[in-house]
């Protein structure tokens, strides 16, 4: 700080990512900086807040979706080749993701009939085709 003639009345905030080592830092840094605010990663926040909803309904076709075509290369490449584009990637520590994944579904609603269709007919993942059939 010296070197770039910052003085420290003047280290308002310190952005981080939510990892707990980080808090942990943020809590002695505060001692040093007593005006500053602790800035947690917004990406990291709005996944807890992602975290906190519940959608039953969507959650019991959901769940089998993220199953079958993240862990099924066939099952994958078959919805590929229905929508024309690539599937979007699923993380479970990116919450935004699952969002992403939804939209895609909605714009091609109409084809998840037939994948499903096919993916019962080829056999692809039968207990978890069944399950989203329901």
């Amino acid at each position: 700080l010296q070197q770039h003639n910052i003085s420290l009345a003047n280290v308002v905030g310190f952005s981080r990512d939510s990892v707990a080592a980080n808090g942990k830092a943020m809590q002695t840094l505060s001692t040093v900086f007593p005006s500053s605010v602790d800035l947690p990663c917004i990406s990291h926040t709005l996944t807890h807040v992602g975290e906190a909803f519940r959608f039953e309904l969507l959650d019991t076709f959901m769940t089998p979706w993220y199953t079958l075509l993240y862990s099924n290369t066939m099952a994958g490449q078959l919805w590929h080749s229905m929508i024309g584009e690539s599937v979007k990637g699923f993380s479970n520590v990116r919450w935004y993701c699952r969002a992403e994944i939804m939209m895609q579904i909605a714009q091609h609603f109409d084809k998840v009939p037939k994948l499903l269709e096919e993916l019962r007919e080829r056999e692809i993942g039968e207990a978890t085709t069944k399950k989203m059939l329901e």
